[in-house]
């Protein structure tokens, strides 16, 4: 067992998400960053798409009540076992943990969202066929709400798994400038020609209005034909852009249709590097013509 000692941001519980319910208007959910939970997972020995704890722009403290070894991906992290500073500025950790432990996870350097496995699995219940937390509809993972003091974890009795890959594998690098790749969208025509031009070509910057729903981007407003349009699927990496100019991209928590025009669809991996970029970061964006590459 672990007992939360204290929590700063959003703290909750993920796994690979619940798809097949969108047409009962419930998004996907689950991680953020599919490939630093999985690595994650992988390192500890667990499966790929097991229930991690995924920190949104967190800090964590918990005591640990059993031996077992904990993987920490994602951002730049601190780590404190004890009080003492065990590794800092990586953005993969692998550490045994001992019962008794008291461990501090804080946010440092590049990074928005860190992702803790552990060597036991993680024992709660499903919603859905998945133990996502969706905190807009309060189900999954810890009945639906973040991880918070006097929050409990427990883990199942079996043995204690061994990693599956080199703990010296390197994930993906973060920094504060990405490119992502995106096909053109349902309503990509709606945008004027000078403003295809600059969604192309020009820079934007993530703003401080993110969340796991999505990232908006400022930079300068797109002129888009204001027609109403009604309601249209979206999903994951949906670029949709509001009166504002400014555009949204859709993130796991992301509603399943919308009304705002979809002018471009983001490559899903591409989509995993973007969730890690904080507010200020810079995003250009690649046309292609197809993700099969």
């Amino acid at each position: 067992m672990i007992d939360i000692r204290k929590s700063v941001g959003l703290v909750t519980l993920q796994d690979m998400g619940r798809p097949g319910f969108r047409q009962f208007g419930i998004p996907k959910s689950g991680y953020m960053d599919d490939r630093s939970a999985q690595l994650a997972n992988q390192l500890v020995g667990q499966d790929r798409n097991a229930t991690v704890i995924e920190l949104f722009n967190a800090s964590l403290w918990f005591d640990v009540h059993l031996r077992l070894k904990m993987a920490v991906t994602g951002g730049e992290t601190e780590i404190k076992i004890n009080e003492e500073i065990i590794l800092s500025h990586e953005s993969i950790k692998f550490i045994q943990l001992e019962n008794g432990d008291k461990v501090q996870l804080r946010p440092l350097g590049k990074g928005l969202i860190r992702y803790v496995s552990f060597s036991r699995r993680i024992e709660t219940t499903k919603s859905f066929n998945s133990t996502s937390t969706y905190i807009n509809a309060r189900f999954g993972g810890n009945k639906g709400l973040a991880l918070v003091k006097g929050d409990k974890l427990l883990f199942n009795s079996d043995t204690e798994s061994s990693s599956q890959i080199d703990t010296k594998y390197v994930g993906m690098i973060i920094t504060n400038h990405i490119k992502v790749r995106f096909m053109e969208g349902p309503e990509y025509g709606f945008l004027d020609q000078e403003s295809r031009k600059h969604f192309e070509t020009s820079s934007f910057r993530v703003s401080s209005n993110l969340s796991r729903v999505g990232y908006r981007l400022i930079g300068k407003d797109l002129g888009i034909d204001r027609k109403n349009i009604t309601s249209r699927a979206t999903s994951r990496g949906s670029v949709q852009v509001p009166p504002s100019g400014h555009p949204i991209i859709l993130m796991a928590d992301g509603p399943v249709t919308g009304g705002y025009p979809r002018v471009a669809q983001i490559l899903s991996d591409d989509v995993n590097y973007l969730s890690q970029m904080k507010p200020g970061c810079s995003v250009r964006f690649l046309k292609v013509d197809s993700f099969d590459y």
